[in-house]
């Protein structure tokens, strides 16, 4: 027996949450063990089938239905999904990486089509997304483009020296000293305002003629002493006069008056560079100030530390690399 108050809340328990009716099951109709799909061999589920074919069947019938529903259950379940994917995800790198790249080969006009129509819907969004993704990728990308460039180059560099890379002139083989060299200059192949790894990217693709493997030094005296027609005004001439003395003097001063590389003793004047020990960053000198410019400022500055005199071949491969092989011999 119950009293009013307790009746009540037993009817509406009852009420919001209905027990379903017990149906009895006919026993001469005969019960499916397996899924009536052929080679499926998962237990009935519901109508013949197993739960994952129901739910397929289910999903093309009521489409916006399925879609609130697995957007309702994604934001439920968050955490273990994500949590789950990435331990899938980790185990099964190269299976889902080549699933992809066949995926792409067999629908690549349809991808291409709908990423452009989706950027072109909004495209301040993707931007965004793209720099969000890039910053937090950085070093990633970094490595991949520094991995991909070493790839270019050596290839390049094999490919104009008909086999073991080597310097036209002098006959070096130091892999780091070698550089490519535009026979006609760069402006004549188009690539004045290119930078290097646009250069090997498009040497790598195409290898067209009017190039040479030179290493740093022969490359910077090739262009030294290549022909230039100069203003013969007085002015012109006492300007470049006064820019090849700041540059003696400063290179004497830094190689202890001998004018010669303090690495491996190159002596030509021509191949001879300055160089920041701890990078230009440190004395405040950016990329796109000129070498002529930093020798009158060192002589302002009544030449201080942080500088030494290297050749263009020692210079390159300890900016590129951080130490010249010639110190790794030592």
């Amino acid at each position: 027996m119950l009293c009013n108050v307790h009746y009540l809340q037993k009817w509406k328990k009852e009420r919001r949450n209905p027990q379903p009716l017990k149906v009895p099951r006919n026993p001469y109709r005969p019960r499916l063990l397996h899924c009536s799909i052929k080679n499926c061999k998962n237990n009935v589920y519901a109508t013949g089938l197993c739960k994952n074919h129901y739910m397929q069947k289910w999903r093309k019938a009521n489409p916006k239905l399925a879609k609130i529903n697995a957007a309702k259950s994604y934001r439920k379940n968050k955490k273990k999904i994500l949590a789950k994917d990435k331990v899938y995800r980790t185990k099964n790198r190269k299976k889902r990486n080549k699933q992809k790249r066949e995926h792409y080969v067999n629908n690549r006009e349809r991808l291409v089509k709908e990423k452009r129509e989706r950027y072109h819907s909004d495209p301040e969004k993707y931007t965004a997304m793209q720099r969000k993704s890039t910053k937090k990728h950085r070093t990633k990308i970094l490595l991949k483009r520094r991995e991909e460039f070493a790839g270019f180059r050596l290839d390049v560099l094999t490919y104009y020296s008909k086999g073991t890379p080597k310097c036209k002139n002098c006959g070096i083989t130091e892999y780091a000293f070698l550089q490519i060299d535009h026979i006609y200059g760069r402006k004549a192949m188009g690539h004045k305002t290119k930078n290097t790894i646009s250069v090997y990217r498009e040497l790598h693709k195409k290898h067209p003629e009017g190039f040479q493997v030179l290493c740093g030094n022969c490359n910077l005296m090739k262009e030294i002493r290549r022909h230039k027609t100069h203003s013969k005004h007085p002015n012109a001439i006492k300007s470049r006069y006064y820019k090849k003395l700041d540059k003696k003097q400063v290179l004497e001063h830094y190689s202890n008056g001998e004018l010669k590389c303090v690495c491996c003793g190159f002596a030509e004047i021509d191949g001879l560079t300055i160089d920041h020990i701890e990078g230009r960053k440190k004395m405040g000198h950016d990329k796109t100030i000129h070498a002529t410019k930093i020798y009158a400022w060192i002589k302002r500055n009544n030449f201080p530390k942080g500088f030494q005199t290297l050749c263009m071949n020692c210079n390159h491969a300890k900016g590129r690399l951080g130490k010249c092989p010639h110190q790794n011999r030592a």
